[in-house]
């Protein structure tokens, strides 16, 4: 199995909800996501959308919360199949705005 890095980057939290990768491309993605800057107090909200067939609308498919300082700060999705593509989102919901690591990889067989 080949993991491919689809997009990385770093976001910087609003309050807003904010995309850091909407694509339409086919997949089983993952999203590896770095809560290391996390403190007590602060709380945001990871979504993962996506569609069933290509005119649907996309639906929530991953919604966690993650709360306070994370004593193991890199977080997983689960492995995700998107013959449509997906949209991945993170809204700050309490707390400091703060900047996250993120990426999301493709699994290839």
């Amino acid at each position: 199995m080949a993991i491919t890095v689809k997009s990385s980057g770093t976001v910087t939290t609003d309050g807003t909800e904010q995309t850091m990768l909407d694509t339409a491309d086919l997949g089983a993605y993952v999203l590896s996501f770095d809560t290391a800057n996390m403190v007590n107090g602060d709380r945001i909200r990871i979504k993962i959308t996506r569609k069933i067939l290509t005119g649907s609308t996309a639906h929530l498919v991953y919604d966690c919360v993650f709360e306070h300082a994370q004593g193991q700060p890199i977080i997983y999705s689960p492995a995700i199949p998107c013959p449509f593509g997906a949209k991945f989102t993170i809204q700050r919901e309490a707390g400091t705005d703060r900047t996250y690591d993120w990426s999301v990889c493709r699994l290839d067989a």
